[in-house]
């Protein structure tokens, strides 16, 4: 994780600066009938060129995504397992050096990217994290902030499931040495941290401004859906920030 935090930031550096190239991510959507519930299937391409690494390369992959209704009314989506890979070429040479699974990679990928901007953005004497999801990638966003914020002396979890939420925190404390608890709501989560993420699959809000303490830096993994314009954060959120 950490080589990797070093690495993605030379490359938005490089960004930054005008070097690195990118277009942003396309993705095509027809609607799948096959389900029960309203699914998707989409396609996903993104390509990319860092100079300062010597290489250039693209991600395909297809998924598909259901809007399922939950017992408390709210809807979240449940992408199934992504099928996809990245291509890598050398820009000197134009060799193709790289086929790599891509989703062996994402929760790496996607915790860089909160690693460096937690970096730059979160209070340096932030101490209590507060983390709601415990699916794939919420390791690797533990993992990334612990990396760039070594004060954090707590982690407070929360998932819906009881089961998955105390399995969660037994395994952040066994695997990082830090004083990790399963709380009983996302408010308990969210109320008095430093350090908010929300790694969840969820399509309505379940982090509110209301919630957030003065100067809290807040993680949020899902934007706006293409159709329903939901999302993990609320206005008041986006509004204080």
């Amino acid at each position: 994780m950490n080589e990797a935090i070093g690495l993605i930031g030379e490359a938005y550096h490089d960004f930054g600066l005008r070097r690195a190239k990118v277009i942003p991510r396309q993705r095509l959507y027809v609607p799948e009938p096959a389900y029960e519930d309203p699914t998707w299937f989409s396609l996903n391409v993104i390509p990319g060129i860092v100079p300062r690494h010597g290489v250039a390369a693209i991600r395909l992959n297809a998924v598909h995504t259901t809007y399922r209704p939950t017992s408390s009314g709210t809807r979240q989506t449940i992408p199934s397992e992504f099928s996809g890979f990245v291509l890598v070429w050398d820009i000197a040479t134009r060799e193709l050096i790289g086929i790599v699974y891509d989703h062996a990679v994402l929760p790496l990928r996607v915790g860089t990217t909160t690693g460096v901007a937690t970096k730059y953005l979160a209070r340096e004497n932030s101490e209590i994290l507060g983390l709601l999801g415990t699916g794939k990638q919420a390791r690797a966003q533990i993992e990334a902030v612990l990396d760039v914020r070594p004060g954090i002396r707590e982690v407070k979890v929360f998932s819906p499931t009881r089961e998955n939420r105390d399995r969660f925190a037994l395994a952040v404390e066994s695997d990082f040495d830090i004083a990790a608890h399963a709380v009983d709501s996302a408010e308990e989560a969210v109320t008095a941290s430093d350090i908010v993420i929300a790694a969840t699959n969820s399509a309505d809000p379940v982090i509110f401004g209301c919630w957030l303490s003065d100067g809290a830096y807040v993680i949020s993994m899902v934007g706006a859906s293409k159709f329903d314009g939901r999302r993990e954060i609320d206005d008041e959120v986006v509004a204080r920030s």
